[in-house]
């Protein structure tokens, strides 16, 4: 949902997965 945020920090998002 919060897309932007995974966009500006990609690797976290990668991280909490």
């Amino acid at each position: 949902m919060e897309i932007s945020h995974e966009f500006s920090h990609p690797k976290l998002h990668l991280c909490m997965s």
